[in-house]
């Protein structure tokens, strides 16, 4: 069956939910925007910004890397199935993995909606706040040990990954094209 959504609802209702989930990088956006421009000097404002891009894409690239590397595609859970669901009358194809992200997208929404109305949306069950302080705990000890670390040896190490990662893009499309 054809799969195609793209009429001008859906593309409002991605809009919709893509400004929505992109709003809390907004301050930090505006922290680094900040950052690079009371920084006085183009060299600090360049690397401000490109420590922000990096740290917003970084996990990106890592997924990306992960997704081709064990070829998750092929996964039975991401390949999924297509169902065919009766509904008011009229019969609605949907894949099993739009149905999946439908179903957890619906339930997040709805603990949302209950969670503002009761007045508490900073609600976490104790075993939460348990891990989120042994977490803590272990993320300043760690921070203590590499704060010693210079800056330059950081940007090294970053520089290093990007490089590694572009390289391994590079060597990919000229192994691809043989």
């Amino acid at each position: 069956p054809k799969l195609e959504g793209g009429d001008a609802k859906s593309v409002f209702l991605l809009g919709v939910f893509s400004g929505a989930a992109t709003s809390c990088c907004a301050p930090v956006l505006a922290g680094a925007v900040m950052l690079a421009v009371i920084s006085g000097v183009f060299w600090k404002a360049l690397i401000v910004t490109f420590a922000y891009v990096f740290g917003i894409t970084f996990p990106l690239f890592i997924g990306a890397y992960f997704y081709d590397r064990f070829h998750i595609e092929k996964f039975a859970v991401i390949r999924g199935r297509i169902f065919q669901l009766k509904l008011f009358g009229s019969i609605h194809t949907i894949h099993s993995t739009n149905l999946l992200a439908g179903i957890v997208f619906f339930a997040v929404g709805v603990l949302l909606i209950v969670l503002a109305l009761s007045g508490n949306a900073f609600w976490a069950p104790s075993f939460q706040g348990e891990i989120s302080s042994i977490l803590n705990k272990w993320s300043q000890d760690i921070l203590g040990v590499l704060g010693n670390m210079p800056d330059t040896i950081w940007g090294i190490i970053i520089l290093g990954i990007f490089f590694f990662l572009v390289y391994r893009v590079f060597s990919r499309k000229g192994n691809s094209q043989d």
